[in-house]
């Protein structure tokens, strides 16, 4: 129930239009105030829309997993990341994740569970979200930036020597073993030995393995030294 409050304006011979009290000074001490109770119109729920065909079901998956899993339509092959990385889907893995994702999406649904929820609906909906350019992703997008290499720490930058957050959109399928701060003893026991202790040519050789470790030519005065 709401309530709602009015004035009552006094009736005159004239009717109760409030001009004809302008004149009289006793007019607000004659205004009354009525109270009213209504009721109140019931509140109407809107239920969300249930995705009702493999499309919309598709576009749900992409819009929740685009950072997840990337299609390389060259190779045919699905690629998942897990949170360092991007790495090669062997398990079908996405296959269970759309599994997971109908449910999630049409578990009210009787009719919908039984549609939708079949090897058939399943393996269609992976078509489907394949072909998505979103989730698509070329041989030469992968590991595309010369200047950073992946490690278990973050991405190096190879020109400023910042060490970066991982990042998806790097598209790295590649990491090294360990991190830039390991103090690495067994390596610069091989440069001392290698080297005869020639802490010039220790650092030479350490720019050399530097150079090695990225896809890159742009230094080729480099072992002209």
């Amino acid at each position: 129930m709401t309530s709602i409050s009015h004035f009552e304006i006094p009736k005159t011979s004239e009717g109760n239009d409030p001009n004809d009290h302008q004149h009289d000074p006793q007019f607000l001490d004659k205004l009354k105030l009525v109270s009213t109770d209504e009721q109140t119109p019931p509140v109407t729920t809107l239920k969300p829309s249930l995705p009702d065909n493999e499309d919309d079901l598709a576009l749900i998956f992409t819009r929740e997993y685009i950072n997840t899993f990337k299609f390389d339509s060259i190779k045919g092959d699905w690629y998942r990341w897990d949170g360092k990385v991007w790495f090669k889907d062997k398990g079908k893995s996405v296959l269970n994740e759309i599994r997971v994702m109908c449910r999630e999406n049409i578990y009210t649904d009787i009719k919908l569970r039984k549609r939708f929820l079949t090897a058939r609906s399943i393996s269609s909906l992976e078509t489907l979200v394949r072909h998505e350019p979103t989730h698509q992703c070329l041989l030469d997008q992968w590991d595309h930036n010369d200047s950073t290499i992946n490690t278990p720490l973050g991405i190096i930058d190879l020109i400023t020597g910042d060490l970066l957050p991982h990042d998806p959109h790097q598209l790295c399928t590649k990491i090294t073993t360990v991190g830039p701060k390991g103090k690495c003893p067994t390596f610069k026991k091989f440069l001392k030995q290698v080297t005869g202790g020639d802490k010039k040519l220790m650092r030479y050789i350490q720019k050399l393995f530097g150079y090695a470790a990225v896809n890159a030519t742009q230094n080729p005065q480099l072992f002209a030294e």
